[in-house]
């Protein structure tokens, strides 16, 4: 019985490096934008009057409407990381995490319809596109 186990190969799946490359990638964009909203959360829970300034308006009683959409676009930049940090240990399953919450990101940027914001959009595009190359890869 012992032949057995001993002729068996424990084979470690290898993440290929351009997983790697593309996760610490990732980490710095989500990262980036994760800051960025955060700090425009900050300052409208604690400044509104920047904040109207900012957009040239009256938010008026939305403020709390603000503070939410701020939290779900905080959640949307946080979970692709989660993502990244699963397909650099090699699950599959993280993957759909990234694209999921990235994908919502996409569309987002997209529909904006600035050239910078479907630039954001493209970009993020390829780095799904890029992951999705190397799902054969995961386990």
């Amino acid at each position: 019985m012992e032949e057995v186990l001993e002729d068996k190969e424990v084979q470690k799946t290898a993440v290929p490096q351009v997983v790697k490359t593309l996760s610490i990638f990732a980490y710095i964009g989500n990262g980036f934008w994760g800051l960025v909203i955060f700090i425009l959360m900050i300052l409208a829970m604690t400044s509104i009057d920047t904040i109207e300034r900012i957009v040239g308006g009256s938010l008026g009683e939305q403020k709390g409407v603000l503070i939410v959409t701020f939290l779900i676009m905080l959640a949307i930049c946080i979970l692709p990381i989660f993502g990244c940090i699963k397909m650099a240990k090699g699950f599959k399953s993280g993957f759909y995490m990234y694209a999921a919450a990235n994908g919502i990101w996409v569309l987002l940027n997209i529909f904006a319809a600035t050239p910078q914001n479907i630039f954001v959009g493209l970009v993020s595009l390829g780095f799904i596109i890029g992951f999705g190359s190397q799902l054969k890869h995961l386990k």
